[in-house]
């Protein structure tokens, strides 16, 4: 589970509990400029990751820095229903893949805060 904050102008990201070890990230700031779409994505968690180069990954649970479709990407999910995909320009990640409480409202805040 995530922790998605947008404040002065960045998106914040912060993984919960372990998920800080497993991941090897304590959050990630991600200036709004370099936003560009976050979606609720209910069928992400059934699609995982294809190689994995920093974390953890589980059936259900990916943690971490994978490799999919030719682009980096930063995975945080535990549940197969939940989650957000932000995508990004200029960073080291094309895109978070996030489970979060909300993902309809995440996705919408982070729209709003973009536009």
């Amino acid at each position: 589970m995530n922790t998605v904050t947008v404040s002065a102008g960045e998106l914040v990201i912060t993984p919960r509990g372990l998920n800080k070890i497993w991941g090897f990230r304590r959050e990630l700031r991600v200036p709004l400029s370099h936003v560009t779409r976050a979606t609720a994505d209910t069928s992400i968690g059934a699609d995982p990751p294809a190689l994995r180069l920093l974390g953890l990954s589980l059936p259900g649970k990916h943690v971490g820095t994978f490799f999919r479709h030719g682009e980096h990407s930063y995975w945080n999910i535990s549940d197969r229903v939940h989650n957000v995909v932000v995508e990004f320009v200029h960073e080291g990640f094309a895109r978070a893949v996030l489970t979060v409480e909300e993902p309809t409202d995440t996705a919408r805040a982070i729209t709003a805060a973009i536009q």
